[in-house]
């Protein structure tokens, strides 16, 4: 991913998370979003993709590790919770197409309905 002109960080960060791989290796160096966060951005991506081992043939050890998540722990706090949020609705998705493949979609919530509707009554 290095000398792509990638201008958003975060994208490139997000798109790479959402492969569900074990990249250990990473060159991202020379894009455009170094002239904004030069100084961070390897403090991020080692923070967003914990399973790296090197970045722009540099090894992560330990103390950078350490020092990525605690600089940036409330962005992804935020980020792995909207993840979860993604996936929650991917599956919800998923189980509203195999109902509807089974010509049963309006079972979907039926005993939560029937409960709402006798706590009215």
């Amino acid at each position: 991913m290095g000398s792509n002109e990638l201008s958003n960080l975060e994208d490139a960060i997000d798109y790479l998370r959402k492969l569900k791989n074990n990249l250990q290796v990473l060159r991202i160096d020379n894009n455009k979003f170094q002239k904004s966060r030069n100084a961070e951005y390897k403090k991020y991506t080692i923070a967003r993709l914990k399973q790296l081992k090197y970045i722009d043939y540099e090894l992560i050890d330990q103390k950078d590790r350490e020092a990525a998540d605690a600089e940036h722990k409330d962005e992804i706090g935020q980020a792995e919770q909207n993840e979860g949020n993604d996936q929650n609705d991917e599956q919800h998705e998923n189980l509203l197409q195999e109902l509807r493949d089974a010509k049963i979609e309006i079972s979907q919530d039926i005993f939560e309905k029937c409960l709402t509707k006798l706590d009215e009554d």
